[in-house]
Formats: C-alpha cells, structure tokens, sequence
C-alpha cells in the first residue's frame, strides 16, 4: 500500500496529494476516466470518499497488483480477494484519517464556517495531545495490573512471615500510587541502565531481581 500510493507510513498522509475532486465525479458519474495510468494507484480522499467508485476503482488495481506481484513482495498464504480488499480498505481509512487531521474542518461553535488554516493547526496540535494522554493512561493502567499481579505471586509464594509482610507494604504502597503513579512508557525502566524485572523460576518462586548494565 506504502509502495503504491509512495508514502513512508499510513499514519503520516498529511502532505498526500489526492486525486481532484473533479476527476472523481467525473468517474463516478461516468463522464470521466477511471484511475488509470499515472493515476491508477491515486485515492479520493474528497466528500463521500467512503462510497466513490474512484475509490473502488482504486482498491481493484491494488488488489491486482498484489496478486500479481505476490512471489516478487514475499507475499504467503491464500488470502482470498476480498481479504485482500478489507485490508486495502482498512489502511486507505487510516490514510485518509491522517490526511485530514490539519485540514480545515467545520468550526466546533460557530458552525456557519470553516476553520481557519491556523485554527486547524492548532485543533491537530489539541486532538495530538488528546491521543498521547490516551495512549499514556492505558499504558499506566497496564503497568499497574502487571505489577499488581507480580506482587501478589510475590505473597502468596513468599516462605517467611517477615518477607510476607514486607511485600504487603510494598502492595498497599502500589495501591496508593495508583495508576497515576505508574509512568506511561512501555519499560519499566525509570533510569537508563536500572530496570526492575518480575521473574519466575522453574520452582515457581517468585523474586524480584535489579538488574544493571555493566
């Protein structure tokens, strides 16, 4: 899909250039070309996208092409043309998604017009956010589960009062954190060169080990 359309990811469309809207009714209303030529590979990205013949058009080459060039893109398996198609479908939604993200939409209050181009900019730059605060608050909430689960393996395997206790304060410490008290990344490093890792052992004893790089 990258290859054909001659971008680097399907999240990052923002410079995409689609093909006219002009040329896509045409089609759809049979006075024009279908995609063709230099414009055979070219999404409609314009009003009713979702339900353009261009579009369907442009789904139909891909999918021959990928058929076509399987052996050549290492392609495997027996996926049947309409999976193909579902797929293709899928990564022009989230192209079209990404193309559309600092484009000028309808003003969220004054609904009789269109944003301005700084005003566009600035809604991308407040949905970003939105998305990373998203991204991080699952990320805490994962966190917080895994560790949660870790202790509690730590008790219940624990062989000595003293280490139960001491692993029941750790387990209401956590509880007070809470998953705001977890940090968003995706590592349970908090300090380049030092993580804290949870293992489990073939005598399913559990421990805490930290590890550090030489």
């Amino acid at each position: 899909f990258l290859k054909l359309t001659r971008q680097t990811y399907v999240s990052h469309f923002e410079k995409y250039n689609p093909v006219t809207t002009k040329i896509a009714k045409q089609y759809d209303s049979e006075t024009g070309p279908g995609p063709q030529g230099a414009n055979q590979f070219q999404l409609y990205f314009g009003d009713s996208w979702h339900g353009s013949q261009w579009n369907l058009g442009i789904i139909k080459n891909m999918c021959l092409f990928v058929l076509a060039n399987r052996a050549d893109q290492c392609f495997k398996g027996s996926l049947s043309t309409e999976a193909i198609h579902a797929i293709i479908w899928g990564h022009i939604s989230q192209a079209r998604d990404s193309w559309t993200q600092q484009k000028p939409r309808m003003h969220e209050e004054e609904r009789d017009r269109f944003e301005t181009a700084a005003e566009a900019a600035t809604q991308a730059q407040i949905d970003q956010v939105k998305r990373y605060k998203s991204v991080c608050k699952a990320n805490c909430k994962q966190k917080l589960n895994k560790r949660e689960d870790g202790i509690k393996k730590l008790i219940t395997h624990s062989s000595k009062p003293e280490e139960k206790k001491e692993w029941k304060r750790v387990e209401a410490v956590l509880g007070d954190l809470g998953e705001l008290g977890q940090s968003s990344d995706d590592t349970d490093v908090e300090v380049e060169g030092s993580a804290l890792v949870t293992t489990e052992p073939y005598s399913h004893w559990c421990f805490l080990s930290h590890s550090c790089r030489p």
